[in-house]
């Protein structure tokens, strides 16, 4: 018998004739002495054995009488200390209550643990589960003891991925609760739990990232009996690890390829047309991108718009212009059509033009992610013939220029053209280091656009003649050496009301300009030279000190001179004062006898 089992013993007397007494007692495997297990007395009273009365140690045991001769013991649940040989000694009484006869009877229990046979298996059909979709997970208890139902508390743990620890996802209990985990809340809203005997299921719904990673589930066993469920489990076991993977379906995306020429009358309207031929299945999403080569030399593809999978319409950056917005916008005609409308078709407008269309998928969590990418064909436009081309002259030239001063290029048509049409001109130049840059534009009513407000200065762009356009360089510097063109545009009335509509153009061939150093002057001479410019701002300022240093001596010296001379003067007028007195009386004399 299974650990958890109730063990149900008989005893029954032969020929009995008066009351009986009985004693039930185990000997333990691996014990030399018997235990005492229960006794029952000829009245009826019941008395456990020691090691039987803690009902913690021991299952709870009944004692009974089924009739005059006939004892059961129960013992429920049981525990693989429950093995061994069991004996039961009945006893008859006599009237005097003196011992007669007796019986004995042993039967050997040999009670398995739960845990010895408990094995877990973990199994999933879709080891690989495409993103959005259903994917099961089962957690099998195999054991001997299948037949039971004895209850089974089984947890559920995820390892997410690039994580080293395993969380709990969620635990179905013994009495049937559900105890979700707190650090992977996003399973609760998404999962669904089965519960069978010897069985756990788990349902995940809308597979994100987030569910990628190891799973394992543990099975814990607990006795039938209810009072002992809330114990410890009798026995437990882990599965192995399992790696789910969570991978984005296969997109099934097919787009209409076929290429097509389509030639159309100058300011029509026109739409180019995008074919979903095929798309997955699900919760999906498309993306338009439309695309533009312009007919013109040196040309790349442009992004014109996209229509992005939640319908946000963003322009590129040669078309974010009101003006390009207003030709060029886009709308869904279906789940399979898209259409790219084009008004007043003019001559820049020729070209090739195709759609990319992309598939997005929406998981739970929020995140977009590209399944495929498809192209179309191409749809090239072209404008029918209107009896006027416009034709530049492919003469190849070559202009040399003198750095600092002026030069002329010009840009010629073979022919004046009708005299209904109006010319405009833009001149482009390419350097090796800067690429291509539009330098101006004389429209067809004369206004002049300047690619960059800094040429405004050194660049005049305008029409010698009836065939002849000029871009002039006023201040040439050595950067401006590379090539230049011109791209002339012929414009006449049309419509009604009528309105100036590009008829045609035409660019003509690249001119190599080459800058020349100027002829040095002597302020470039001077200021070609280091030291000699050194020479020429110290000089002045070494004259300058020496005047004022012969200006300070000058002016000493001429304060010491005074100063020697104030103080001869006082020196001679102190002699005077001396001898005065003497000489007065000699003099006054001298003027009295000449008096007489």
């Amino acid at each position: 018998m299974w650990e958890g089992e109730a063990l149900t013993l008989l005893c029954k007397a032969d020929g009995a004739v008066s009351l009986l007494s009985v004693e039930w007692w185990h000997l333990p495997q691996g014990q030399a002495q018997p235990e005492l297990v229960a006794s029952m007395q000829q009245d009826g009273a019941v008395q456990l054995g020691t090691s039987y009365k803690q009902l913690n140690n021991r299952g709870p045991m009944r004692l009974e009488k089924m009739d005059w001769a006939t004892f059961q013991l129960e013992i429920s649940p049981t525990s693989t200390t429950d093995s061994g040989v069991y004996e039961c000694r009945v006893s008859e009484g006599t009237r005097n209550h003196a011992r007669g006869r007796s019986w004995t009877q042993k039967l050997a229990v040999t009670v398995k643990s739960l845990e010895s046979s408990l094995r877990v298996k973990l199994m999933s059909r879709q080891p690989k589960v495409e993103l959005a979709k259903t994917f099961g997970l089962s957690c099998i208890v195999e054991a001997d003891y299948a037949n039971l139902r004895v209850p089974l508390t089984v947890t559920w743990l995820f390892q997410p991925a690039r994580s080293q620890v395993f969380h709990l996802l969620v635990r179905i209990t013994h009495n049937g609760t559900i105890e979700w985990g707190e650090d992977l809340s996003q399973f609760q809203k998404k999962t669904k739990v089965l519960q069978s005997s010897f069985h756990s299921q788990l349902l995940i719904h809308d597979a994100t990232e987030e569910e990628a990673g190891v799973y394992q589930c543990k099975v814990e066993v607990y006795v039938r009996n209810s009072l002992c469920t809330s114990g410890p489990a009798r026995a437990s076991a882990i599965s192995h690890s399992l790696m789910i993977a969570i991978a984005l379906p296969e997109s099934k995306l097919q787009v209409n390829s076929s290429s097509q020429v389509r030639e159309l009358l100058i300011n029509s309207n026109t739409n180019i047309e995008c074919s979903i031929l095929s798309q997955s299945t699900g919760d999906l999403q498309l993306a338009i991108i439309w695309y533009f080569f312009p007919s013109s030399t040196n040309a790349i593809w442009l992004r014109i718009l996209q229509m992005d999978q939640t319908n946000v319409v963003k322009y590129g950056d040669e078309f974010h212009t009101p003006r390009r917005k207003q030709k060029f916008y886009p709308e869904k005609v279906s789940q399979d059509l898209f259409q790219l409308h084009i008004l007043n078709v003019e001559d820049s407008d020729q070209g090739k033009y195709h759609c990319t269309v992309e598939e997005w998928l929406l998981s739970t969590n929020g995140t977009w992610h590209k399944l495929g990418e498809k192209k179309s064909g191409l749809t090239e436009l072209k404008l029918r013939p209107t009896g006027s081309k416009a034709r530049v002259s492919k003469e190849y030239r070559t202009e040399n220029a003198t750095e600092h001063g002026q030069v002329a290029i010009r840009c010629s048509l073979e022919s004046p053209g009708s005299s209904a049409s109006l010319f405009s001109v833009m001149w482009y130049r390419n350097r090796e280091n800067s690429g291509t840059k539009m330098l101006v534009h004389l429209q067809h009513d004369g206004l002049l656009e300047y690619g960059e407000e800094e040429l405004r200065r050194p660049l005049l762009c305008y029409r010698s003649s009836s065939t002849d356009f000029v871009l002039q360089l006023h201040w040439v510097e050595m950067e401006d050496a590379g090539l230049y063109w011109c791209r002339v545009t012929e414009w006449q009335l049309h419509g009604n009301p009528s309105k100036w509509v590009k008829q045609a153009s035409d660019e003509s061939q690249h001119m190599v300009l080459t800058v020349l150093p100027s002829e040095p002057t002597l302020p470039s001479r001077i200021c070609s030279s280091t030291s000699l410019l050194y020479f020429l701002l110290a000089f002045p300022c070494i004259l300058l000190i020496l005047l004022l240093i012969s200006l300070f001596c000058y002016c000493h010296k001429a304060r010491k001179l005074s100063a020697m001379s104030l103080k001869a003067q006082k020196e001679k007028s102190l002699w005077v004062d001396l001898k005065g007195t003497g000489d007065l009386t000699i003099t006054q004399r001298e003027e009295e006898e000449e008096d007489h």
